[in-house]
């Protein structure tokens, strides 16, 4: 990530069509360091940006500490939050 970002890239950019961001990649591996290192590095909205199908980072998140982090940063109401399919990703 510092190497990508020493180099010109911005830390929100996204790399699909369909407006995945890196947040939402590395949510989904659980690295929970690289979503630091995005956040500490001007990332704030992508904790809470949803792609075109309505997914958030929670959405994307395989792991109970991924998810702590990502509701300790700002993400507390996409908890019970759905997708445009309706998936919801954790009922409370």
């Amino acid at each position: 990530m510092q190497w990508l970002h020493d180099h010109g890239a911005k830390e929100d950019a996204t790399s699909h069509g369909n407006g995945q961001t890196r947040m939402m990649l590395s949510s989904g591996e659980n690295n929970v360091e690289a979503m630091q290192w995005l956040f500490d590095h001007g990332s704030h909205k992508d904790v809470r940006r949803a792609n075109s199908r309505g997914e958030t980072p929670m959405w994307y998140a395989g792991s109970a500490k991924t998810m702590q982090w990502l509701y300790d940063h700002s993400a507390k109401d996409h908890v019970r939050m759905a997708s445009i399919d309706g998936t919801v990703v954790i009922h409370v």
